[in-house]
């Protein structure tokens, strides 16, 4: 199809989780087909992820299962490769226990195939992958090695891969929201049945496991009610430990006022977002999340640990709080002191879309991945 005068669309085989699997690698690709880049590039979707839910499936299932599918799927990718022949392949990954290595499999493939490769690490970090699989010895750099090109979310995660001199084959692409406008705050209270003066705030995460600081939250939750009667949680996810979770909230004293939501649509989670106060992650580890993004979309303050790209994207003390991981009292202290002043909830909430605005916006990361397409299929010399 033309593009311009004469120029044609750039054919982009797109590699990972896609809707209705859920997570921040299928949130991360919806939103890119979605974008203006959909009229300069062709995408060619192929699903790479378990269809039941995305990456967090993998941990449902026996390895024998899972190495079935992926031996399945590579040979279905070599006749994608040669019947849809893309100019380059953009494969998103992570360095997860799991997907690092499968994903390292479509890469090499696609370079054997003579094609370009764009690989988008979202969570986690070279460090601490490769301390968690000191057998593999000097296979990650190996392997790092073979991409055209790295995009990675984060300071926290370039730094590691730039010690591997892949000097000019590092992007910085980080996370990125459409931040439309705002759902009248009154109209979804009621909606969910929120009375209008009550402070409510809001936790996200595709699946509820204690790595997400789940129990952490809980803590918070037990020691804030008694005092806040004004106060309500809105625990949005599902599976991982929800049970637990549910019997712990019948032990609380006020716990009639925390609700569990279970996995719900993208449109209805940024409905409860913009009916929140506060937006809570106590994660004991992140990559960039886009929890946070869609809160700091939504004109909320944040409190959050300070993990992974956290920090990158929360001002402490000016878009948020930020705290210790693990620390229940840290996090209902940071709480109490957002719910005693409206004014600076309001004030964060504000500087907090502001900074989306000018920095994680739909439009910058067109040009950001725009000209990293053009770069890795050689376009742009």
């Amino acid at each position: 199809m033309p593009e311009g005068k004469g120029r044609m669309r750039t054919r982009i085989a797109m590699l990972g989780a896609f809707p209705p699997a859920i997570g921040g690698i299928s949130a991360c690709i919806d939103n890119l087909m979605r974008s203006g880049l959909r009229h300069r590039h062709a995408f060619l979707p192929f699903h790479t992820y378990s269809r039941k839910g995305g990456s967090a499936a993998y941990g449902e299932e026996s390895v024998l299962w899972k190495t079935g599918r992926v031996l399945s799927d590579m040979a279905r990718f070599i006749p994608f490769l040669v019947r849809r022949a893309p100019n380059l392949v953009h494969v998103h990954t992570s360095f997860g226990d799991w997907s690092f290595w499968r994903d390292s499999l479509y890469v090499l493939l696609a370079r054997a195939a003579g094609k370009p490769v764009f690989l988008q690490i979202h969570g986690g970090d070279l460090a601490s992958f490769m301390r968690r699989h000191p057998s593999a010895g000097s296979l990650p750099r190996i392997l790092l090695s073979f991409p055209t090109r790295i995009g990675v979310l984060s300071r926290m995660q370039e730094i590691p891969l730039r010690l591997l001199s892949r000097r000019n084959g590092i992007e910085r692409v980080p996370n990125f929201v459409k931040a439309g406008e705002t759902v009248p705050r009154k109209e979804i209270r009621s909606r969910f049945g929120i009375p209008q003066r009550s402070c409510l705030a809001v936790f996200a995460a595709p699946h509820l496991y204690p790595a997400k600081g789940v129990f952490e939250l809980m803590g918070a939750a037990a020691a804030l009610l008694p005092s806040y009667p004004e106060l309500r949680f809105c625990v949005i996810g599902g599976g991982g430990a929800e049970s637990a979770l549910r019997r712990i909230r019948k032990s609380m004293r006020g716990g009639e006022r925390v609700l569990f939501t279970g996995n719900i649509s993208p449109e209805t989670v940024r409905q409860w977002m913009s009916a929140a106060d506060i937006f809570i992650l106590p994660s004991h580890g992140e990559g960039f999340p886009m929890s946070v993004l869609e809160a700091m979309a939504a004109g909320l303050p944040v409190t959050a640990t300070r993990v992974g790209a956290v920090p990158e994207m929360i001002d402490d003390g000016i878009g948020g709080i930020l705290i210790p991981p693990r620390d229940s009292e840290a996090l209902a202290r940071a709480l109490a002191g957002l719910i005693e002043n409206p004014s600076v909830r309001k004030r964060m909430g504000l500087y907090n879309r502001e900074k989306v605005l000018r920095m994680y916006s739909m439009k910058n990361a067109e040009k950001t991945f725009g000209r990293c397409y053009r770069i890795t299929a050689g376009l742009d010399r």
